[in-house]
């Protein structure tokens, strides 16, 4: 492994290592969810990620949950525009 992936292996485990696996389902769900998105449309909302999430999840999210994921894959840098 070169330097560069074995910094983002390591970033990744540093930011996510002490989430329960139900969290991890959620950040994982939203930015699959954020990057379809992109991939379809060319842009990604806030609003699109969090309905497509409770479409596919159910009431298994809260919307405050799904909102609070969405801040944190943005404010580590997880979420491209």
């Amino acid at each position: 492994m070169n330097g560069i992936a074995h910094n983002a292996v390591a970033r990744v485990a540093e930011d996510f290592a002490h989430d329960d696996p139900r969290t991890l389902e959620l950040l994982a769900t939203v930015l699959f969810m954020w990057n379809s998105e992109l991939r379809l449309y060319r842009r990604a909302t806030g609003y699109q990620v969090l309905r497509k999430v409770q479409r596919y999840k159910g009431p298994k999210f809260t919307s405050s949950e799904i909102d609070t994921a969405l801040t944190r894959l943005r404010t580590e840098g997880y979420l491209r525009s």
